[in-house]
C-alpha cells in the first residue's frame, strides 16, 4: 500500500537524514560482512563477479540491517508519537500495525535504490586492502585453532598428571605444610576473636604465642585465626584460619610441581611452538607475558577445579594428624631446625607460666568441688522418671511437711508456680528470684530460682528441680553448687533419667535413696503427618520461634479456635494467665515453643510437633530425643485424657523413634568461676581479662566441663577501659557481669551499662526508658524493667523494687490484653512487601519480592 505525499512531507520532517544514517549503518555492516566472506579463499572475486554473485544476498543485508538499525534505534514511544501524527487511531491501535506502518513509511523515506547503492559502495571499497585483511585474518585463525589445539593437548596431559599427584603426592604436600606450621607457631601468635558476636568482621586482637599441648591434633589448630581474611559468599570478609593458609599454599606448591612436571614431560618444539603461539595471540593486551604454563592460570578452568579438589583433599587428610608427628617431619630437614629452636624457648615459658596458673586454679577451686560438711549426715532422695510422671508432685509434698525448706527452680515462672502451689495448700512459703521478692507471714520455706538460693541456712528439706541442667554449660554449675553445698537433713534431686549416673557419681559416698517414676498415662503416636486445619480442642501445638509462634496462633483463630500462647520471651505472669485461659477453656489450643517442656502442666490431649528442627544457636538442627521426650511428654493427663497422642507434621518416624529411644547418659556436668573465687584471685590481680585467659587453659578434672563465659567477657569487654572497673572490687565486678539478662540486645546491654556507671559515680540510679504500645515494645518494657529490679535488689532498693515491681505487672497485663485481642494480625506475611502468605511458606520472602531483588538469579537471564 503506498502512502500519501502529504504523509510522506511530514515524515520527513520528522525524521531528516534517517537514510544517510541508514546507509552508513548497512556500509560498516555489509564491510565486516565482506571481510568473512573473503576469508581463507584462494582466488578473490573482482568487483564484477562479486555483484553478480552476491546481488540477492547484498540486497536482503541491506533490507535487514536498516529495518533492524530502524527499530532499534528509535523507542515504541517515539514511534508510536510520530505515527499518531500521520494516522488515524484506529489504525496504528496494535503493536504490529504500529511496528508495520513504521516500516513502510521508512521504505518510502529511503530514496537510495539497492543498485544505486552497490554501485557507491564498490567504487569506495578498497579492494586491495581488504583482500589484505582478509588474508592476515586468515592467517590469525589459523594460529588461534592451532594454539587452542595445543591448549587442549596440554590440557589433556595436565589432567593426567594431576591424577598422578592427587596419589603420589601426600608425603611431599605434608612435608610442605609441616615446614609451614612449624615457622608459624615459632613467630606468629593466636588472634583472638572479637569481644561481640555482632562484631564478627572487627578486627582481631593479639593473644599468646601457640603451645603445642594445646593442639593434640592438627585440626584443632586449623581452626585457629590468622588475623588475615578472605573472600565469602557475595563477597564478604571474614576472618582467615589456617585451614584456609595451608589450602592456599597446597594450591600454590600444586600448581608449581604441575609446571614443572608438564615442562620435564612436553617435547621441546612443542614447548616452543605454544610459547610463540601464546605470544602471538596475547600480545595486543600481554605484552610481558612469558611462560607457556600461563594457560593454566588464565585459560583452564578444568585444572583450577581439579587442584582446587586435590588441596582440600590433602588438608582434609592431614586434619587427622598430631600435631607431634606434622612437627617431627619439619625436623627431618634442616629448614624446620631454627623456627622450631626459637619455638622452645617461648614454650619453655608458657609451660612454666600454665603450671603456675594451673596451680592457681586448683587451689581457688579446691572448696568449690568439695561438699558440705555436712552432706555427711544428710540424705539424698533422687526422683527420676520421664515428664508428666508425677516426680515434681511428690517431691513437693515432702517439702509440704518439713519445718524449714527451699525448692529451687530453674525458671521465675516454675519458682512463681510452686509459691503460689504452697500458699494455697495452706504451707506458708516466699517467693525469691533476681528480679522479685515476696514475703509471706509465718513463711519457713522459700521458694526461689537457683542461681539466689541461700546455701548458708540450714534446711529440712530442699528440692531441686530440672536437676539434669547440670551439664549446661552456661548454667550447669548453680545445680552442682547447690547439690554439693546445700545443708539440709535431706535434699531432694528430681531429674531425668539420663541424669541418673552423673548424680549417682558425683554423690559417690553418700547417702542416696532412688525413686522411680514411669509416664503416668501411655504415649502414642499418630502415624498421619499432621495438618494445621485438622487441629482440634486439647492440642498442644509446638514451634521454635516467638514469630511462629505468634503465626501460627493467627492462622488457627481465622479458622476459628481459640488460642493461648507460650513463648520463651514471654513474661511468667503473662504465661500464667495464657495458662489459666487454656485450664478455664477460655481457649481450646495451646500454641509454645519448647518452654511446654519444663514444668507447665496443662491438661494436653495431644501434642503436636509442627517443627521437628530448631536452631539451637549456632546452626539449626533436628531435635534430640530428650527434648522430644521432654515436650511430648506434655501429652495426656490422668483422669481426663487417660492417652496421650504425640503428633507431628514432618519426620513422624523421627518423633516415633526418639519416644521410645534409650536416651545418651549425661557424662559430665560444668563448672564456673565463683564470687568467692574471684575474692581469692583478687589478692594476686585485679586484671579480669589474665583472669579469663587463665580460665580458657585451665584443665578440669575428668567429668566436668568449663562454662564458656561468653555474657562475662562480652559485658567485661564492654567497660574494660571505664572508671566502672577502677571503683568495683573484683568479686563485685564479676557479680555484675554474671546478672541474668538478655546481654546480646542492645539496649539492655546499654542500661546495664548506664546503671553501673550511676553505681560507681555514686548517681541516682536512671530509670529505664519505656516506650511503644505495641507487643515488641511492651515485651522489652518487661525486660528492661527486670533487669532494673536486678540492680534494685542487689543495691537492697527493695522500697524502690516494689514500685518497680507493680509498673511491671500492669506491662504484664497490657501484653495479656494485646494477646487476647490482636493475635490475628500476627499472620505470617512476605518481610518485604508484607502481603499475607501461607504459614507453611517455607521463607520470609515472597518469590515475586525475591525475584525483584535477585534478578540474576532467574534462569535464563
Amino acid at each position: 500500500m503506498k502512502i500519501d505525499p502529504q504523509t510522506i512531507e511530514k515524515a520527513k520532517q520528522l525524521y531528516p537524514n534517517w537514510d544517510e544514517q541508514a546507509f552508513k549503518q548497512v556500509e560498516q555492516h555489509f564491510t565486516q560482512v565482506l571481510l568473512r566472506q573473503l576469508e581463507g579463499r584462494n582466488e578473490l572475486y573482482t568487483t564484477e563477479q562479486y555483484v553478480i554473485a552476491k546481488k540477492e544476498s547484498i540486497e536482503k543485508i541491506w533490507n535487514g540491517i536498516w529495518k533492524h538499525t530502524a527499530l532499534q534505534r528509535f523507542s515504541r514511544e517515539e514511534r508510536y508519537k510520530a505515527l499518531e501524527q500521520l494516522y488515524e487511531k484506529d489504525q496504528i491501535s496494535t503493536k504490529s500495525q504500529q511496528q508495520d506502518k513504521f516500516i513502510q513509511l521508512l521504505k518510502e523515506l529511503i530514496h537510495w535504490s539497492i543498485d544505486d547503492w552497490i554501485s557507491i559502495f564498490v567504487q569506495k571499497v578498497d579492494w586491495n586492502q581488504l583482500r589484505k585483511q582478509a588474508e592476515d585474518e586468515h592467517e590469525r585463525q589459523k594460529k588461534k585453532f592451532r594454539y587452542q589445539q595445543i591448549q587442549e593437548e596440554l590440557t589433556e596431559i595436565a589432567v593426567n598428571l594431576l591424577e598422578q599427584l592427587r596419589q603420589d603426592f601426600y608425603e611431599q604436600a605434608r612435608e610442605h605444610i609441616a615446614l609451614a606450621f612449624v615457622r608459624d607457631i615459632s613467630k606468629r601468635v593466636k588472634r583472638m576473636p572479637p569481644s561481640r558476636r555482632s562484631d564478627y568482621y572487627a578486627p582481631l586482637r593479639k593473644g599468646d604465642p601457640f603451645f603445642l599441648p594445646d593442639y593434640p591434633l592438627f585440626e584443632e589448630f586449623l581452626e585457629e585465626y590468622t588475623g588475615e581474611t578472605v573472600s565469602w559468599h557475595w563477597g564478604e570478609l571474614r576472618h582467615a584460619t589456617y585451614y584456609d593458609r595451608y589450602a592456599d599454599m597446597l594450591e600454590s606448591f600444586l600448581y608449581t610441581s604441575l609446571f614443572q612436571k608438564l615442562s620435564d614431560s612436553l617435547d621441546p618444539a612443542i614447548k616452543t611452538e605454544y610459547q610463540e603461539l601464546y605470544h602471538f595471540y596475547h600480545r595486543a593486551h600481554e605484552p610481558e607475558a612469558s611462560g607457556y604454563e600461563e594457560f593454566i592460570l588464565e585459560d583452564t578452568h578444568e585444572i583450577h577445579v581439579e587442584i582446587s579438589d586435590i588441596a582440600s583433599e590433602l588438608i582434609a587428610a592431614m586434619e587427622q594428624e598430631h600435631t607431634d608427628d606434622m612437627l617431627q617431619i619439619a625436623l627431618r630437614t634442616k629448614r624446620g631446625q631454627k623456627p622450631w629452636n626459637d619455638y622452645r624457648r617461648k614454650a619453655a615459658k608458657i609451660e612454666e607460666r600454665r603450671k603456675q596458673e594451673q596451680m592457681l586454679m586448683e587451689s581457688l577451686f579446691h572448696d568449690e568441688f568439695s561438699f558440705t560438711k555436712a552432706a555427711e549426715q544428710t540424705l539424698y532422695v533422687l526422683h527420676v522418671g520421664p515428664t508428666n510422671s508425677g516426680k515434681t508432685y511428690n517431691a513437693l509434698q515432702r517439702l509440704k511437711r518439713a519445718e524449714t525448706g527451699i525448692y529451687m527452680a530453674p525458671l521465675r515462672l516454675l519458682a512463681l508456680e510452686v509459691y503460689q502451689t504452697l500458699n494455697e495448700d495452706g504451707a506458708p512459703c516466699h517467693l525469691k528470684t533476681g528480679e522479685e521478692e515476696r514475703y509471706t507471714n509465718g513463711a519457713t520455706v522459700t521458694s526461689c530460682t537457683i542461681e539466689v538460693a541461700n546455701l548458708e541456712q540450714t534446711y529440712e528439706v530442699a528440692v531441686i528441680d530440672e536437676a539434669q541442667m547440670i551439664a549446661d554449660r552456661e548454667r550447669g554449675f548453680s545445680w552442682y553448687r547447690s547439690i554439693t553445698k546445700t545443708k539440709a537433713a535431706e535434699v531432694h534431686i528430681i531429674l531425668a533419667p539420663h541424669a541418673l549416673d552423673v548424680l549417682l557419681h558425683l554423690l559417690d559416698g553418700k547417702q542416696v535413696k532412688i525413686l522411680t517414676y514411669s509416664q503416668s498415662v501411655p504415649l502414642v503416636t499418630e502415624t498421619i503427618p499432621f495438618q494445621l486445619k485438622k487441629a482440634r480442642a486439647g492440642d498442644a501445638i509446638v514451634v521454635f520461634s516467638r514469630s511462629r509462634v505468634l503465626q501460627t496462633a493467627a492462622a488457627l483463630e481465622q479458622q476459628g479456635h481459640r488460642v493461648s500462647v507460650i513463648y520463651g520471651n514471654m513474661p511468667p505472669e503473662t504465661r500464667q494467665a495464657q495458662m489459666a485461659d487454656f485450664l478455664a477453656g477460655n481457649t481450646d489450643i495451646v500454641v509454645s515453643t519448647d518452654a511446654i517442656g519444663m514444668g507447665l502442666n496443662l491438661p494436653i490431649r495431644r501434642v503436636v510437633f509442627l517443627e521437628t528442627t530448631k536452631f539451637d544457636g549456632t546452626m539449626r538442627r533436628n531435635l534430640t530425643s530428650q527434648e522430644i521426650k521432654q515436650i511430648g511428654g506434655r501429652a495426656g493427663r490422668k483422669g481426663m485424657y487417660d492417652t496421650g497422642f504425640v503428633a507431628a507434621a514432618e519426620n513422624v518416624g523421627l518423633i516415633r523413634k526418639a519416644l521410645t529411644a534409650k536416651d545418651t547418659p549425661i557424662e559430665s556436668f560444668t563448672i564456673k568461676p565463683t564470687v568467692r573465687m574471684l575474692k581469692e584471685y583478687a589478692a594476686v590481680s585485679h586484671d579480669l581479662t589474665k583472669f579469663f585467659e587463665i580460665w580458657e587453659n585451665y584443665k578440669p578434672p575428668a567429668g566436668m566441663i568449663k562454662a564458656d563465659l561468653t555474657q562475662e567477657k562480652e559485658l567485661y569487654a564492654e567497660i574494660k577501659n571505664t572508671v566502672i572497673v577502677d571503683r568495683l572490687s573484683l568479686p563485685e565486678l564479676y557479680r555484675y557481669l554474671s546478672m541474668p539478662f538478655s546481654h546480646y540486645e542492645k539496649d539492655l546491654r546499654n542500661q546495664w551499662k548506664l546503671m553501673l556507671t550511676a553505681i560507681v559515680n555514686d548517681l541516682e540510679i536512671p530509670e529505664p526508658d519505656l516506650s511503644g504500645e505495641d507487643l515488641e515494645h511492651l515485651e522489652q518494657n518487661y525486660k528492661k524493667i527486670g533487669l532494673h529490679l536486678l540492680f534494685l535488689y542487689s543495691l537492697e532498693m527493695r522500697r524502690d523494687a516494689y514500685i518497680w515491681e507493680r509498673q511491671r505487672q500492669i506491662i504484664s497485663q497490657q501484653i495479656q490484653s494485646y494477646l487476647k485481642t490482636n493475635l490475628r494480625s500476627h499472620t505470617k506475611t512476605c518481610s518485604s512487601c508484607k502481603k499475607p502468605m501461607a504459614l507453611d511458606y517455607p521463607y520470609g520472602m515472597c518469590q515475586s519480592c525475591y525475584k525483584r531483588r535477585r534478578p540474576y538469579h532467574n534462569y535464563g537471564i
